[in-house]
């Protein structure tokens, strides 16, 4: 606590000793002796006894800077008694012997000290330079685990919008599904129930045959309706079955000729079958009656009245596919809606010619129905000039 106060102390001490030898006569000199003497042992002694408290506190270093100071102590005082003629361990000064020993003591723990700081100096930059070598290392790999957490945070946050998505989208099939129900559905099986109770009047053979035809049109509207909700629904659960066989096409065109005869003849719209060859594909059975039911359903419904519908089937140039296009000089579809018209999430049903209504699901259906067969469906069209339906299937022998 005390030591820096006693270093300077003993150093004014030493200065004073220093500037009375240089300025004053040997005689002056030797008078003060009797003083400096007892004040340097004072000082050594006080050394000797921090330097053994500090060796009892743990500090070996002290050890051997003790006993340099031991030896130079007992130097001076067998000078001091010499000087004074007192009876001494040696009969000659010793000083400058014990002094040389100390000083070689004091040299050796500097260099000793100064050893350790180099060992220890060399050992901290060696752990600089490892650091700095693999600074670079330890920071990829920090930002790797960043970028691993970010990814996976990202992947999370991608899976929470996919799972919101598919429950908007089931929502939304949801709600849609309960108001074709409610009116699309309704609306044919309610005529159904108001025509059926003229069955109860004397009508004439013509008046039963239009009421039957009335009959067969209206529950084919709700088997065709059904059918499509049905189908469609297992299309976006991936439940939808996949039975493909040798199909000739032109008996499913004529069954659905049939099927929208009425349909047809109240709107005076003429159904052309053309063939041009070979028109047996593998497909579904199933599958490709509803596509062919819903494909010309629209031809119909979007076809002013005296319009017509020509289907026609037939090996496509240079490949190993049949050709079944429907075209039909009806109102057309517009270019916007056009674009995106498989694309769009949103069941859009617009009104026909006639004002008939649909479901909104008919062409997005058909698409992947197609795309079901292994085959590509197209639709080309003009606002006023009408639409070229273009379905693409594997042939019998593909």
């Amino acid at each position: 606590k005390y030591m820096n106060w006693i270093v300077r102390i003993n150093t004014l001490i030493v200065i004073i000793a220093g500037v009375v030898i240089l300025m004053f006569k040997v005689t002056v000199f030797s008078y003060t002796m009797l003083y400096f003497q007892p004040a340097v042992i004072l000082v050594l002694v006080y050394y000797l006894i921090a330097c053994i408290w500090a060796i009892y506190k743990g500090d070996r270093n002290k050890i051997l800077f003790l006993a340099g100071l031991v030896i130079f102590l007992g130097g001076l005082i067998n000078d001091i008694l010499v000087a004074n003629s007192v009876q001494a361990a040696s009969k000659s000064y010793i000083i400058h012997f014990s002094l040389q020993i100390f000083v070689f003591i004091q040299a050796v723990l500097i260099i000793r000290n100064w050893i350790r700081a180099y060992i220890d100096r060399e050992k901290l930059m060696g752990e600089v330079e490892y650091i700095n070598k693999n600074l670079e290392a330890l920071v990829d790999e920090r930002t790797l685990e960043v970028n691993i957490r970010n990814r996976e945070i990202q992947r999370k946050n991608e899976d929470i919008e996919a799972r919101n998505k598919e429950l908007k989208d089931a929502l939304e099939f949801k709600s849609r599904v309960f108001s074709i129900i409610a009116h699309d559905l309704k609306s044919p099986v309610a005529s159904l129930v108001q025509n059926s109770a003229l069955l109860d009047f004397n009508l004439s053979e013509e008046e039963n045959r239009k009421m039957l035809d009335s009959f067969r049109e209206l529950s084919s509207s709700a088997l065709n309706l059904i059918d499509n909700l049905l189908y469609w629904g297992r299309s976006q659960g991936s439940e939808l079955g996949y039975n493909p066989e040798l199909i000739d096409l032109k008996p499913i065109v004529e069954e659905v000729f049939k099927l929208f005869a009425e349909m047809s003849r109240l709107k005076n719209i003429t159904l052309e079958w053309e063939s041009r060859g070979e028109s047996t594909v593998f497909a579904d059975r199933e599958l490709l009656e509803i596509v062919c039911r819903n494909i010309l359903s629209n031809s119909i419904k979007f076809t002013e009245k005296g319009g017509k519908v020509n289907v026609k089937a037939g090996p496509l140039p240079e490949s190993n596919k049949i050709l079944l296009s429907v075209r039909d000089n009806g109102i057309g579809i517009p270019a916007e809606r056009l674009s995106n018209i498989f694309g769009t999430s949103e069941m859009i049903s617009t009104a026909g010619t006639d004002q008939e209504r649909g479901t909104g699901i008919g062409l997005r259906l058909c698409n992947e129905l197609v795309v079901v067969n292994k085959g590509e469906l197209k639709i080309e069209s003009k606002v006023g000039e009408g639409t070229t339906v273009s379905i693409i299937l594997p042939a019998a022998s593909d």
